[in-house]
């Protein structure tokens, strides 16, 4: 029986949320978007750098040198493509005062 107040209570303070969460925001999808996209960048800028740097290791014999380069070069060029994807979204809500 506790355990079922307990999921009851649960579910109703997590509808609330989500209630707020629909009155504060525009569309709880946008930020969904936003939140992919800039995982996808993370992500693929990290293990591009990776796979670019193992495999000029390989072809030029050069243990670790390329992989640390490629590694960074993908970190910075995901941080550069966050920006962008993130620059439209900043100052959003700034609209709604006007």
């Amino acid at each position: 029986m506790i355990r079922v107040t307990y999921a009851i209570v649960v579910a109703f303070t997590l509808m609330r949320g989500a209630i707020s969460l629909s009155k504060q925001s525009k569309n709880p999808m946008r930020a969904f978007m936003l939140v992919s996209t800039i995982l996808s960048c993370v992500i693929g800028g990290t293990v591009g750098g990776l796979f670019l740097g193992i495999w000029l290791d390989k072809l030029l014999n050069a243990s670790p040198v390329f992989l640390i380069i490629c590694l960074l070069v993908g970190m910075l060029t995901s941080i550069y493509s966050i920006s962008k994807v993130v620059q439209p979204f900043l100052g959003d809500d700034n609209e709604d005062a006007k």
